[in-house]
Order: structure tokens, then C-alpha cells, then sequence
């Protein structure tokens, strides 16, 4: 395959850049403990439900809550990092201390039929929408 010599220098400009952020990357400071994080999450609508899961790798039921406000969903928990048994802690990235997502939708949600499920990590919150409900209409005059 032939290439041309500006290509070539548009690769490794390209690779210069990345390296460059890899390093920034490695180089920034880890967030101390307390800070707020958020863990990542999908939300995965259906016809019936919403199911939002969450990965909060370490943290059990007792370190979450799920509530539900309307047409808010929201997930809260607060993890801490054991302390070092020997030694010193050379590198600590993995986040720690209190976190909440909220999540607004375009429809009420069934508070009354939340369901969570923690599993080796990840929480999955399954809400179904709320059903609606009939309006009797009044004759007048």
C-alpha cells in the first residue's frame, strides 16, 4: 500500500494528541474521598416499565436508596474504600463517597410497584408507568 508523506504526518500528529491525553489522563488527581460521583447507567424503556440499572461496584442494599417522586426517579448510595491492612495505598482511583442520580421522564411513574434488585454490582430498578385513569365527565345545565 502506498501512502503519501501528509498522511503519514496526519497519523502521527494523531497519535502525538492521543498520547498526550493518555498522559493527561494518568497524570490527574484521583477524586478524594467524599467527593460526589455518578455512577454510569442505562435506562431501557418498555412498554409497561422503565428499568434503570446501575453499576455501583462493592456497595450493598444498605448503602442505596430508590425513591420516587411523580415523574422522578431517583438513585442515591454513599461507598467507602476500606482502609490499608499494611502499607501505604500506592493508587486509589476506584470512586468513592456519595452519589445521586436523578432521572426525569415524560410520564408519571407507579411509586407503590418499584422493584430493585441488587446483583453482583449492579442495580437494576424496575418502575412501571402509572396507570391512567378514567375522568367522569359530569352533565351540566
Amino acid at each position: 500500500m502506498l501512502t503519501d508523506d501528509s498522511s503519514v504526518d496526519a497519523v502521527a500528529r494523531v497519535r502525538a494528541r492521543m498520547q498526550r491525553l493518555l498522559d493527561d489522563l494518568a497524570a490527574a488527581e484521583p477524586m478524594a474521598v467524599g467527593e460526589q460521583w455518578g455512577p454510569p447507567a442505562d435506562i431501557e424503556v418498555r412498554d409497561d416499565a422503565v428499568v434503570v440499572t446501575l453499576e455501583v461496584p462493592g456497595l450493598g442494599r444498605e448503602q442505596l436508596d430508590v425513591s420516587v417522586q411523580g415523574h422522578t426517579l431517583t438513585l442515591a448510595g454513599e461507598g467507602s474504600r476500606p482502609a490499608a491492612d499494611e502499607g501505604q495505598v500506592l493508587r486509589a482511583e476506584r470512586p468513592v463517597g456519595s452519589f445521586r442520580r436523578s432521572f426525569a421522564l415524560p410520564w408519571a411513574l407507579d411509586a407503590e410497584a418499584v422493584e430493585a434488585r441488587l446483583e453482583r454490582g449492579v442495580l437494576t430498578v424496575t418502575v412501571p408507568r402509572a396507570a391512567g385513569r378514567s375522568v367522569p365527565i359530569e352533565e351540566g345545565e
